[in-house]
């Protein structure tokens, strides 16, 4: 339903900004109670505010159960058995690395991924850490679902897969050897298939940008495009699924030549929406289903979806929203990249 009000929310706390970062994150241990990552901080949220728990994290992962898994810099893995256990540390790589993500899918896990492809397994009590043999660099962005694991390269800007948790492996993309992809963003469904968004350089980048959106079905690639049109590129820049190949993304370029933001929806013959209201580009989504959706720009906006219907709400203009996220019971938390104090968060259930 409508936002209340946003403003009486606003939590500000300051980050180190550490680079590179994985994604923001928020996972529900209970009703009204979450814990999500702003910068290089923990925090947990009890439904009225947050408090900050432990420092030097950049990605966290909660069990059904509420055992929660944090990563971090310096090879380090942060446990809590239950909400009231003490946090124990684990070191699983050297500490000039930096984890990425953290994650736990079928007989796999917990998995950490980051700096030069590490990918560390926790097998009973112990941690078994690999690396590739062809390194992509940092890991700097992982899901898994329905026992593999996903990921995109940060230095190639391409994609990686987990099966077994054994190694990483780096399947053909159907492109040309002188197509440029720049993948920016990816999710994995309940059923485990991947979708990728970025934007894709034909022929080696002489003409403009699509915006591509990749999944991956049954062993063969499914492609979605967004053409260029007056815009001299297209992006895609983030993307939410609510099943296979069904769900929204968001992005960048416009009919106009203005580079106005855009909704796409996934798995059918929609073309793009332009809201009026998305003066910049669209930059982070993230919802629960396709009923229950929100997406934030950089210059304060927020659209949330009620039903079929996408709703505006300008949160605060000073604001640069960088990152939505939410948690299962529907705590939206939106990280700010405009202030010194940058990691400025909004949190507010809005719907029913």
């Amino acid at each position: 339903m409508p936002f209340e009000v946003w403003e009486s929310a606003i939590e500000s706390f300051h980050e180190s900004d550490p680079e590179p970062r994985s994604r923001m994150t928020a996972w529900s241990i209970a009703p009204g109670q979450s814990y999500f990552v702003a910068g290089d901080t923990l925090f947990f949220y009890d439904g009225t505010e947050a408090s900050e728990q432990i420092g030097g994290i950049t990605n966290v992962w909660v069990s059904p159960t509420g055992e929660v898994w944090a990563a971090g810099l310096e090879g380090v893995v942060r446990h809590r058995a239950t909400p009231t256990s003490p946090w124990s540390e684990e070191t699983v790589a050297p500490e000039h690395e930096t984890l990425s993500g953290i994650f736990a899918a079928g007989a796999i896990g917990p998995v950490a991924v980051g700096t030069y492809g590490t990918l560390a397994v926790r097998e009973g009590e112990s941690w078994t850490t690999l690396r590739p043999a062809d390194p992509c660099g940092f890991i700097r962005q992982h899901e898994m679902a329905g026992g593999e694991g996903w990921g995109l390269c940060a230095s190639r800007s391409t994609v990686a897969h987990l099966s077994g948790g054994d190694t990483w492996e780096y399947p053909d993309l159907p492109f040309t050897v002188d197509d440029l992809f720049y993948a920016q963003s990816l999710a994995v469904s309940d059923g485990g298939i991947p979708t990728f968004v970025g934007l894709l350089y034909a022929n080696g980048g002489g003409g403009d940008a699509e915006g591509v959106a990749l999944h991956r079905s049954g062993g063969e690639w499914v492609m979605e495009v967004v053409e260029p049109g007056a815009s001299e590129d297209v992006a895609l820049l983030d993307v939410h699924l609510a099943g296979d190949m069904t769900g929204f993304a968001v992005g960048t370029g416009g009919p106009s030549g203005a580079p106005v933001g855009f909704f796409l929806e996934l798995g059918g013959e929609q073309e793009p929406f332009f809201p009026e209201t998305a003066y910049t580009g669209i930059d982070s989504i993230w919802g629960l289903d396709m009923e229950r959706v929100v997406a934030a720009d950089r210059a304060g906006n927020v659209w949330y979806r009620a039903g079929d219907v996408w709703n505006h709400e300008l949160v605060c203009g000073d604001r640069s929203f960088r990152e939505v996220a939410g948690d299962q019971e529907g705590n939206v938390f939106l990280l700010d990249a405009n202030a010194e104090d940058s990691a400025v968060l909004i949190d507010r259930q809005i719907w029913d």
